[in-house]
C-alpha cells in the first residue's frame, strides 16, 4: 500500500516534467536555420538587418530618428540568441509577422525580381596579404618591380580592384587598349608620356590613363591602389593620349561646382576630371539625406574617400559604407541611399 501511494505522487511530477527537459532539449540542439520562417521573418526587420546585423541597421535607425524602426530593431536585439543577423526574431515575432505582410516583405518575396545589385569591399579587401602575386614585370630596367592584385567586380566592359606594386621601372611601348582610372593609397610613382612630359603621383591622387596611352612607368616607392578599368571604342582624345594625375587638394570644395549627382541625390557638389564621350571620372560630395534610385542609366563605381551612408537594393539587402570603401552600382540598379555624413568619393560612370 504504502509504495501505490509513493508511485502515485511522484507518477505526475514525472510526467509534468517530461514535456518541459525534452523542450530544452530541442531547444539547444536545433539549427537556427532548421526553420524558414526564421529567416522571411528577419528579412522583413528595417534597413537590411537581416543582411549587416541589427547592430549597423541600429546606427542607422538613430541617426534618423525613426522611432518606429528603432522599437522594432531593439525588441528584436532584446530577445538575440547569439546569432547577430537572425537572433531575436522570436522575441518580436508577432510584430516582425505584421511587418512581413507589408512593404518589406513583399521586397523579400520578390527578391529574385528585384533586378540587379550592388558590389561592395571594405579596405581591407585589397589589403597586401590578400592580393595574388604576378610576379617581376617583364622588361623592368630599373629595380626589382614585382606585383600583385586582387579583382573586385566586373560589370559589363567595366572592372575594378586593387593592384601593389614593389620599386622600380619599365617602358610601356603598346598603347592601352582600354582606360584605367586609380586611386592612389600609397606610395610614389611618375608616368611619363611618350613625349617625355612626366606626371608624379603619390598618396590621394586619381589618375586617368587613357586609352592609346603608352610611355614609363616608374615606382618609386611602393604603390598599392585601387582600379577601375573600361573598354571603349576609340574616341579622338585617343590620337594624343597623355595621363592625367587629379591631386587630392583639387577636390576641395572651392573646385566643386553645385549641381545633381550622377544618381540623383537632392543635393551634391561635383567636378568631371575626364570625359570621353563613353566614361566620365570625376568628384562629388552628397549632403546628409535620403533618396531612391530607379534604374540606373549608367554603370557607376566608385571610391569612398569621406562619410558615411548606408546602401539599400530593390531586394532590401543592404550594406553600411565608409571612407575607404569601394562600391559599385550597375546599370539598371535600383535602390535607396541614406547618407548619414557628408559623402565625399571619386567615382568613374560609363555608358554602356
Amino acid at each position: 500500500i504504502e509504495m501505490v501511494a509513493l508511485l502515485a505522487v511522484l507518477l505526475p511530477c514525472a510526467v509534468q516534467a517530461a514535456p518541459s527537459s525534452s523542450l530544452r532539449f530541442s531547444a539547444r540542439h536545433r539549427s537556427p536555420f532548421s526553420t524558414p520562417s526564421r529567416s522571411v521573418h528577419a528579412n522583413a526587420l528595417p534597413y537590411g538587418a537581416a543582411v549587416q546585423g541589427i547592430g549597423p541597421a541600429l546606427e542607422m535607425a538613430y541617426r534618423k530618428g525613426d522611432t518606429a524602426a528603432i522599437q522594432l530593431l531593439e525588441a528584436a536585439k532584446g530577445g538575440s540568441d547569439g546569432d547577430s543577423r537572425f537572433g531575436g526574431v522570436n522575441a518580436a515575432f508577432s510584430r516582425i509577422q505584421e511587418a512581413s505582410s507589408g512593404p518589406a516583405g513583399a521586397v523579400a518575396q520578390a527578391a529574385a525580381a528585384a533586378g540587379p545589385t550592388f558590389s561592395h569591399c571594405q579596405s581591407s579587401f585589397f589589403d597586401l596579404n590578400k592580393l595574388t602575386p604576378k610576379g617581376p614585370r617583364k622588361g623592368a630596367d630599373t629595380g626589382s618591380p614585382h606585383d600583385a592584385s586582387r579583382p573586385l567586380v566586373k560589370l559589363g566592359s567595366t572592372s575594378a580592384g586593387g593592384w601593389w606594386c614593389a620599386e622600380g621601372g619599365w617602358p610601356s611601348p603598346n598603347p592601352r587598349p582600354t582606360t584605367e582610372v586609380f586611386y592612389v593609397f600609397s606610395g610614389h610613382g611618375c608616368l611619363t608620356d611618350a613625349d617625355g612630359t612626366r606626371h608624379f603621383m603619390g598618396p590621394g591622387d586619381t589618375v586617368v590613363l587613357p586609352k592609346g596611352w603608352h610611355g614609363r612607368w616608374d615606382v618609386l616607392e611602393d604603390i598599392h591602389k585601387v582600379w577601375f578599368i573600361t573598354d571603349h571604342p576609340d574616341t579622338d582624345k585617343n590620337r594624343n593620349p597623355r595621363a592625367f594625375v587629379a591631386p587630392y587638394r583639387s577636390f576641395a570644395p572651392q573646385y566643386l561646382a553645385p549641381q545633381a549627382d550622377a544618381a540623383g541625390s537632392p543635393s551634391a557638389a561635383a567636378q568631371t576630371v575626364h570625359d570621353n564621350g563613353y566614361m566620365k571620372v570625376g568628384v562629388s560630395t552628397i549632403n546628409p539625406g535620403s533618396f531612391v534610385v530607379s534604374n540606373r542609366a549608367t554603370t557607376e563605381c566608385f571610391h569612398v574617400l569621406e562619410g558615411l551612408f548606408f546602401l539599400t537594393n530593390a531586394d532590401g539587402s543592404a550594406r553600411r559604407c565608409a571612407a575607404g570603401d569601394t562600391v559599385c552600382l550597375p546599370k539598371n540598379w535600383s535602390g535607396n541611399w541614406d547618407v548619414i555624413e557628408p559623402v565625399r568619393k571619386i567615382w568613374v560612370d560609363v555608358r554602356q
